[in-house]
């Protein structure tokens, strides 16, 4: 489950965050830099300098402190969202399944009881009205029954399948 989209997203935001942080933490170890400079001045003498810089992060309360607290806020916050996330897809997923379990019980029903009993009830209406003690209606209202029975076990399927890609889906497998 933990190979969705949406999941994988909020995982890169975290690890941005703790790398954010780990970088905030590095403002606290002394830097230096060294420089070199050309400059072309026309009319004159060119001029080439040489810079050396060291920050000594002395009094860190004010620009450490709160670079790394707002940092530590942002992966807190990251890792959050991450959980919502994991968590609404979680939810997602087992509603999907109640629903494909569902499903498939009615899709069984159909398969076992009702298309079977409808095909009798038709066939039974045909036979009657052929012996000549039943109507032409009756077989009429029996197919008509038998087709909206058949189309309904058709939808059932439909919805079967639906749900059954979505929990692909939403389980970061492949349909």
């Amino acid at each position: 489950m933990r190979t969705h989209p949406l999941l994988n997203s909020a995982e890169k935001q975290v690890e941005l965050a703790q790398a954010e942080v780990g970088l905030a933490r590095t403002a606290y170890k002394p830097d230096w830099s060294v420089g070199l400079e050309y400059a072309f001045r026309f009319q004159r003498s060119d001029f080439i300098g040489v810079k050396f810089t060291m920050d000594l992060p002395i009094f860190t309360a004010n620009r450490q402190d709160r670079g790394l607290a707002a940092k530590l806020h942002d992966k807190d916050r990251a890792e959050q969202l991450q959980e919502d996330v994991w968590r609404q897809q979680a939810a997602l997923a087992q509603q999907s399944l109640a629903n494909w379990l569902r499903l498939r019980e009615r899709l069984t029903r159909y398969e076992q009881e009702i298309l079977p009993q409808s095909t009798q009830r038709l066939e039974a209406a045909r036979l009657a009205w052929q012996s000549g003690q039943g109507t032409l209606v009756a077989v009429l209202d029996a197919r008509r029954v038998d087709l909206q029975n058949r189309l309904k076990r058709l939808e059932l399927e439909r919805d079967t399948a639906m749900n059954r890609l979505n929990l692909q889906y939403l389980a970061g497998e492949q349909p």
